[in-house]
């Protein structure tokens, strides 16, 4: 293979695709920096970082950790009036057709590369695979059909594989059964946060960021806004993460604190 051929997905190593996954996580957060979408370049209590939270209306589970935050710098970025997710499948399920991208003139788009129209993008999210459903054979190695539908059975990986799955903003569906949705469900995620109050700051989040790449008060505030997520705690942007306007700010209100006179109560 030349060196400058791309490895089409399924041939890739598991390094290979977390350096892609990477990179892909990379640009998304880089993009809201630089169009002043950063969710953590602000503080926020508990009780708003749970309305921020993304979840998925199929389940009514919330996202968490690096997950979390991709989905919601789309969201911001994108102008969603709310940060609720789902799968194509999940989607197909209540009836929902991804829409096709469209110019201003309201025409299809068209991919220059493969000549097809385009649909809405979504939100690749990495996964680990620990096996694959293959069909069901009988002795004589022929596939097993039960009411007219053949039956699979897992295969398991010798190792886990590294794959994605793609998450949809449900405003990019038309046709979506609204009905069929269920409200955020914080039970399981405050019984995580309970458990991780009593823990150190989570390693794996520390992993993950550091494995993007991002320049250190990114992944500093970051880091704190994700472990304040998990623990279900207010956030502060830490020191070395505050935009200079903040810091300007802030100085302000100190120097304000310190030249207000006291008051020594009305002179007789």
């Amino acid at each position: 293979m030349a060196n400058n051929e791309i490895k089409a997905w399924n041939e890739r190593s598991n390094e290979e695709k977390q350096e892609s996954i990477n990179q892909y996580n990379k640009m998304i957060l880089a993009t809201a920096i630089k169009h002043n979408k950063a969710f953590w370049q602000q503080d926020k209590t508990k009780e708003q970082m749970d309305k921020d939270l993304p979840y998925n209306v199929k389940t009514g589970e919330p996202y968490i950790g690096v997950t979390s935050a991709l989905l919601q710098v789309v969201a911001n970025i994108n102008g969603y009036e709310n940060n609720q997710f789902v799968t194509m499948k999940q989607a197909n399920t209540m009836g929902g057709k991804l829409k096709p991208l469209t110019d201003e003139k309201g025409q299809p788009i068209i991919s220059e590369k493969t000549g097809k129209q385009q649909y809405a993008q979504g939100v690749k999210i990495p996964l680990w695979k620990t096996y694959e459903l293959v069909p069901k054979l009988d002795d004589n190695k022929q596939p097993i059909v039960e009411n007219d539908k053949p039956v699979f059975v897992k295969k398991y990986f010798e190792k886990p594989v590294l794959e994605t799955t793609t998450l949809y903003h449900v405003s990019q569906f038309d046709n979506l059964d609204h009905s069929k949705f269920k409200e955020k469900n914080m039970e399981n995620l405050e019984k995580l946060r309970h458990q991780n109050r009593n823990t150190a700051q989570e390693p794996r989040i520390e992993k993950q960021l550091h494995q993007i790449g991002l320049h250190d008060k990114t992944r500093i505030a970051l880091h704190e806004y994700l472990n304040s997520q998990s623990k279900g705690l207010d956030y502060k942007v830490p020191e070395i993460a505050k935009t200079k306007s903040q810091e300007q700010t802030q100085t302000q209100a100190k120097t304000q604190n310190v030249t207000k006179p006291k008051n020594k109560g009305a002179e007789r």
